[in-house]
């Protein structure tokens, strides 16, 4: 089935998106990168981050190819390097999606998750044919979207974790799927987005707020791994009073 036509069918109600995965590479304290990249994963996806996404453009001091020694910066502090990529590739949830259960993004719903689950028999029994033709299935199409949105949040997420509050991104790869029976080449949009994460040392501290276990993660592993002052303050979130 033509990969475009099953994106659409999946999309007319609205289709959840696939997990995303990001990369880490610290220029400060490398051995930090696994820890950081589980940070960055952990912390909550719905909290605006205090990073500063610049595209497009340059920052002042920074080369275009972003490796500018530490004792030579000004304003930004380079701190390392992030990627956000795509946890699976495209038609490999095109085909999840059709015939069984796809892994989705951590932001799906669990009303959702369940509703996906419990037809996962059906799409598998019929050979896809249930996943295309019934309305309550399409909301578990699992597809990545065209534009950039998922990708900017898991950088800035990646960023916060690291201290940094300025990313800078550098290059975008996009996924390109062929269609069988047209043998046209299909751009389903980024795979992967890398980004220059900095300290901008002009800027304020930021304040966030966070639940305690989170403020807890971020608090051992700064003190770990951050080795610039931090960028940020984090205010303890506000426990909602109960009856």
């Amino acid at each position: 089935m033509h990969l475009r036509t099953v994106a659409l069918c999946g999309c007319l109600i609205g289709c959840t998106s696939g997990p995303y995965a990001v990369t880490i590479r610290s220029a400060r304290a490398p051995t930090c990168d696994a820890s950081l990249e589980s940070l960055a994963t952990s912390l909550p996806h719905s909290s605006e981050y205090p990073v500063r996404i610049v595209r497009g453009r340059p920052l002042d001091g920074v080369t275009s190819s972003g490796q500018v020694p530490l004792e030579t910066m000004g304003r930004y502090r380079y701190i390392g390097d992030i990627e956000s990529s795509r946890a699976r590739s495209y038609p490999s949830q095109v085909f999840a999606s059709l015939l069984w259960m796809p892994e989705m993004h951590e932001t799906t719903s669990s009303g959702v998750r369940a509703l996906c689950w419990a037809q996962a028999p059906l799409r598998a029994l019929t050979f896809g044919a249930w996943a295309v033709l019934s309305p309550t299935s399409w909301p578990c199409f699992a597809l990545y979207g065209q534009d950039d949105e998922l990708h900017m949040r898991e950088l800035a997420r990646a960023a916060f974790a690291m201290g940094a509050n300025t990313i800078l991104v550098k290059d975008r790869e996009t996924e390109l799927v062929l269609a069988s029976k047209s043998h046209r080449i299909i751009n389903t949009g980024a795979r992967s987005i890398g980004a220059y994460a900095f300290i901008d040392t002009w800027a304020p501290p930021a304040a966030i707020e966070l639940g305690d276990e989170d403020a807890a993660r971020l608090s051992d592993v700064a003190a770990r791994c951050w080795s610039l002052p931090a960028s940020v303050k984090v205010v303890p979130r506000r426990k909602t009073a109960t009856n």
